[in-house]
């Protein structure tokens, strides 16, 4: 097999003397460090099959000087975000390096010391699981792919890594771009309102956190624990339960319906049955009457 085979799928074959980086998967030289095989895929005629190895099985990769710089950097951002540490404990090096490597991989810069700590923080939780994933030793460790061989390497940096894991540290990056985005007002995607209460609009970062089918968050939490539009519009009124922690049963509101049955309003939350302060006092007044 030729390079020029192997190219679709971004791989060459390894020059003498070199070995893929343990990383990105180019061909380099140096020190190795001893990654284990725990099993490996070995193709058969109706399929494959997962054979266990013997027990100290690995393959040694040595990583080339620019993912070294990679590492050397996720240390130095870790060294100067300490509470990191207290959240992740001796894994905040490592996940911080492979998000690193997510970044890397589909080209984006790298941030430095100075990156702010929920911003640290939420890199880590969007791309560390994904930049494990782009690692070229992940075609042997922990199990061995059936085409996996040390005598191809990458074309170029990041080259043969899986189009899944580059699509996820894509997905990634972009969930942590939108965790970056200040909280503002969101439109349901086809321009209605919530079903229940009316809104137009719902506090978030992403549209998708925010509007469940023809629901806003605060109301499908209700339905999501088994509520009706009755008692979205009561936690609505009485969100820290004041009200109802005091009464044996929940006083009746005549004439409440959910926006979907009685359209109206402004857009605000329950503004089509007079807005949510309308109805505290409505409820004020049953609670001074019974």
């Amino acid at each position: 097999m030729t390079s020029t085979d192997l190219s679709p799928i971004g791989l060459t074959a390894t020059p003498d003397g070199t070995l893929p980086c343990a990383v990105c998967g180019i061909p380099t030289t140096g020190s190795k460090a001893k990654y284990p095989v725990l099993s490996r895929i070995v193709p058969m005629a109706s399929g494959e099959r997962l054979e266990e190895m013997s027990a100290g099985a690995g393959i040694d990769l040595p990583t080339c000087s620019d993912c070294q710089g990679i590492a050397e950097q996720a240390r130095t951002i870790v060294s100067a975000h300490r509470g990191l540490v207290r959240l992740l404990g001796t894994v905040a090096t490592w996940q911080t390096t492979t998000a690193l490597y997510a970044l890397d991989t589909i080209g984006q810069p790298l941030p430095g010391p100075d990156i702010e700590p929920h911003r640290l923080g939420s890199l880590v939780h969007r791309l560390a699981s994904p930049g494990a994933g782009t690692m070229y030793s992940r075609r042997f460790s922990p199990v061995m792919l059936a085409d996996a061989s040390t005598k191809f390497s990458a074309r170029e940096r990041w080259s043969a890594v899986d189009p899944v894991a580059l699509a996820d540290c894509r997905s990634g990056f972009l969930d942590w771009k939108a965790d970056g985005r200040p909280i503002r007002a969101l439109a349901h995607p086809g321009r209605r309102r919530c079903e229940w209460c009316g809104t137009a609009t719902f506090p978030g970062r992403r549209v998708s956190e925010v509007w469940f089918g023809d629901l806003c968050a605060k109301c499908h939490a209700v339905q999501e624990a088994g509520g009706t539009s009755y008692e979205a519009m009561w936690e609505a009124i009485d969100p820290d339960r004041a009200i109802r922690r005091r009464r044996p049963y929940v006083p009746d509101i005549d004439g409440v319906r959910p926006y979907s049955q009685s359209p109206g309003g402004d857009g605000t939350p329950w503004s089509h049955l007079g807005g949510v302060l309308a109805l505290h006092e409505r409820v004020k007044r049953l609670v001074e009457a019974s």
